[in-house]
């Protein structure tokens, strides 16, 4: 990638040392530079030394565009952007459940030391999270031919629990699936059928194996 290329050469020019070395034993580093700076320093840090990194901002809007410029680096695969809650406590409206869902995924990422970047606003802050001993961040998993009970989140053990999971965690059981953030219990499915017989990928390749003609043997 192209990050790598330029970090090895931040590297190489030494330029940088006493900050990184600084930060690699623990310690506080100050750095000024400019702003349009900032996001190519913080991805040229993660490139060269992958690990959980939080980046505070001023405002949301500029939250957004910093996570915009570092995954312009990295990837977007390693930058999530922890945002604000636009609504408000004792607020009739609703809470947006795809700023739940990336809340809690970022919260997440870092609580389980995972190498990504997390960049917030000081204003995403300002709400309390649950305790890290809640684990109310920790993502539902389920693996087919596995029993509910055999996952990480304890008190699992029925199909209601599962809806009660979910909605302890800011999904909305509208009664269908209606967006991000929503479930449903019961309902109807439809099956589109868009081919059969042979003309689907196992028939393609039955037809390809029965035009194949036998070669004949060094016997025969």
């Amino acid at each position: 990638m192209l990050i790598d290329a330029l970090t090895f050469t931040l590297r190489k020019s030494e330029a940088l040392d006493p900050v990184w070395d600084a930060l690699d034993e623990g310690r506080d580093a100050t750095l000024g530079v400019a702003a349009s700076a900032r996001p190519f320093l913080v991805a040229a840090r993660f490139a060269a030394r992958p690990q959980p990194t939080l980046v505070l901002v001023a405002g949301e809007e500029a939250a957004a565009t910093f996570a915009r410029n570092v995954a312009s680096y990295v990837g977007d695969e390693r930058v999530l952007h922890f945002p604000a809650r636009s609504d408000h406590p004792f607020d009739a409206k609703a809470a947006n459940p795809r700023q739940a869902a990336r809340r809690m995924e970022a919260a997440w990422a870092l609580q389980t030391a995972r190498p990504v970047i997390v960049v917030a606003s000081a204003t995403s802050l300002l709400r309390t999270l649950p305790p890290a001993k809640a684990q109310a961040a920790r993502p539902l998993s389920f693996a087919q031919g596995n029993a509910l009970d055999a996952g990480d989140v304890a008190g699992l053990s029925s199909f209601d629990d599962v809806a009660r999971a979910l909605e302890e965690r800011g999904y909305q059981n509208t009664g269908e699936l209606d967006g991000h953030g929503t479930f449903c219990v019961r309902g109807r499915a439809r099956c589109l059928v868009t081919a059969c017989g042979m003309r689907t990928e196992t028939g393609r390749i039955a037809a390809l194996l029965h035009a194949e003609k036998p070669s004949a043997s060094p016997l025969d």
